[in-house]
């Protein structure tokens, strides 16, 4: 499950209808416990893909390189990555599923039209997998609500 706090989630949220109708990007930090993923930050990357950026996105390498090395040594490490998808669903689309998917990492996707966030949602693509399956995602608001 990827556990995210609403903080979090909500920058993610704001990114991605500062970008629209281009999709935005960024890396998600965190720790892994068993089964459980904790978010603890997102970096916001710049979306280098030269075309089709309302379809398409490539995570801007530098910035990846700098968040890898600012958590060298640290309890956390890189765990994921997001994008939004302007006016499609927040399901992995085609174009996702053949070239952004690295097995083991969380792909949080968010579905945005015009300044409304639809729907976000979490994936991964298993090891040995040509699809990605849904992760079940929570916020710390949520998880507290249940205890």
């Amino acid at each position: 499950m990827l556990n995210i706090p609403k903080r979090v989630l909500d920058d993610i949220y704001e990114h991605a209808r500062e970008t629209y109708p281009e999709e935005c990007c960024g890396i998600l930090v965190g720790r892994d416990a068993g089964k459980d993923r904790f978010i603890t930050e997102s970096h916001r990357a710049e979306n280098m893909s030269k075309e089709r950026r309302h379809e398409r996105y490539l995570v801007d390498e530098r910035k990846l390189i700098e968040v890898i090395k600012s958590v060298r040594g640290s309890q956390v490490d890189v765990v994921g990555f997001y994008h939004s998808h302007p006016d499609y669903p927040s399901r992995p689309s085609g174009f996702d599923t053949e070239s952004a998917a690295w097995p083991g990492y969380s792909y949080l996707i968010v579905s945005v039209e015009a300044d409304k966030v639809v729907s976000a949602q979490s994936w991964q693509m298993p090891d040995g997998a040509e699809s990605f399956v849904e992760e079940p995602m929570t916020t710390d608001e949520e998880r507290r609500k249940h205890e």
